[in-house]
């Protein structure tokens, strides 16, 4: 009885590894597919309903607004554009920071997130993974430090999309040897997965 109940255990267990990644991951496309449908309003125009037209066209819409920002005339056109957002109250802000957001992280050139380091956080002998976003602090906050400092960004678990950016100095970080895409698997896996480099 004891090995049938190891066994269920067992099989059940790799069960569950095989098929939740597979379920969630197609859930969440079918939830991304059907979101963008709507917002293309697909149903409204199209004779034949056939999911994922929306994201189709979503990537056109993409792919010509980049290579019309490419382009001399384009790039005059949105950087105007931009400076006229930038001036409306709040709205300017949020554009602003979401802006250089997607430059970060998608601009060519740009700097993107640095390394993985471990820093004390919230408390001394508490450490959790950061994200090098920038080797200097914004020149207020090395201002007021007295010092130069690290911008890093401490994403949550399981969704590292949201989290916390701290200024600390250098000397009081441990830096990982990890790739940054393997500490954020880490971080979503809540530390169930290990790095690649161990």
């Amino acid at each position: 009885m004891q090995k049938l109940q190891n066994i269920f255990k067992t099989y059940f267990g790799t069960g569950l590894l095989v098929i939740v990644p597979i379920y969630v991951t197609l859930w969440l496309i079918g939830k991304i597919v059907f979101w963008v449908d709507e917002v293309f309003a697909v149903n409204e125009w199209s004779p034949v309903v056939v999911p994922g037209v929306g994201l189709i066209l979503a990537v056109f819409v993409i792919l010509l607004a980049g290579a019309i920002g490419r382009n001399v005339i384009g790039s005059w056109l949105v950087a105007n554009l931009s400076e006229m957002v930038k001036r409306v109250p709040v709205i300017g802000s949020v554009y602003g920071g979401l802006r250089q957001t997607l430059q970060s992280l998608f601009g060519n050139g740009e700097k993107k997130f640095g390394e993985a380091v471990l820093v004390e956080y919230p408390r001394a002998g508490s450490w959790t993974i950061g994200l090098v976003t920038s080797e200097k602090a914004p020149p207020l906050v090395r201002e007021a430090a007295g010092r130069e400092m690290l911008s890093i960004y401490i994403p949550t678990t399981p969704n590292p999309t949201s989290g916390f950016l701290i200024f600390v100095p250098r000397e009081q970080t441990k830096k990982l040897n990890v790739k940054v895409d393997e500490a954020i698997k880490m971080i979503v896996s809540l530390g169930l997965v290990e790095s690649s480099t161990e």
